[in-house]
């Protein structure tokens, strides 16, 4: 019972088990060698009409590897997971776009997780690109009767600001980068590129920035807009 006990702990601490297959070896991925493997078996995702990249495609009660994963991803414990998905990310994408002039942007989470933030950090690092916290999300009141009726993309839309500090910071670069860990619909992407226009719109700048989308995981439905 104590060992059990200790195992748990430790296991918070230090990924001790992989995630996917349960055994004793896992590297900093958090997975084993052998699910690593498999893991990387799964079809990469390009929307490049969209400016859209996944490293990894989801079908969530068939892909139960990822499905676990994910959930791992989520917690606090697992930067260094994301440090290896980072060096996947950079090895299956070529990048073609100025590093100093392009920055990267985390989306942030209803939940206040910071799992985007680490994929961030993480990426922010092997690409040389630098990084800023710019987007704030903004928790609205239960809506109302009228507001359940918009669509997801209208709602979202709603979710993101910039503060006025940095405007100018934004105004500074070519390219924007959002980064998240899984993309659905592309409402938070729409809602992040959505909150730029308005705060470089309304001080009367003049838009010349291309927008992107660096996700690790593209979670398939029967309809997905990127």
């Amino acid at each position: 019972m104590i060992l059990k006990k200790l195992f748990y702990y430790v296991s918070l601490i230090i990924k001790i088990d992989c995630v996917g297959c349960g055994s004793l070896q896992p590297n900093k991925s958090g997975l084993c060698e052998k699910c690593l493997r498999q893991l990387n078996t799964y079809r990469k995702i390009n929307d490049l009409n969209n400016n859209c990249i996944s490293l990894y495609s989801w079908q969530p009660h068939v892909s139960d590897l990822i499905s676990s994963y994910v959930y791992y991803l989520k917690s606090i414990f697992s930067y260094p997971a994301w440090s290896v998905i980072s060096k996947e990310f950079l090895n299956s994408v070529k990048l073609e776009m100025n590093v100093q002039s392009t920055l990267l942007v985390p989306i942030p989470s209803s939940t206040g997780r910071s799992h985007s933030l680490y994929f961030t950090k993480n990426l922010s690092k092997v690409t040389g690109m630098p990084y800023k916290q710019v987007l704030s999300y903004v928790k609205t009141d239960q809506p109302t009767q009228s507001q359940k009726q918009k669509n997801k993309q209208e709602r979202a839309e709603q979710l993101f600001v910039i503060d006025e500090k940095f405007t100018d910071i934004i105004q500074s670069y070519k390219g924007i980068v959002f980064v998240d860990d899984i993309i659905t619909t592309g409402a938070t992407y729409t809602a992040a590129q959505q909150a730029v226009r308005q705060r470089l719109n309304g001080h009367g700048n003049d838009l010349n920035v291309q927008f992107f989308l660096w996700t690790g995981f593209k979670r398939e439905k029967n309809e997905t807009r990127c």
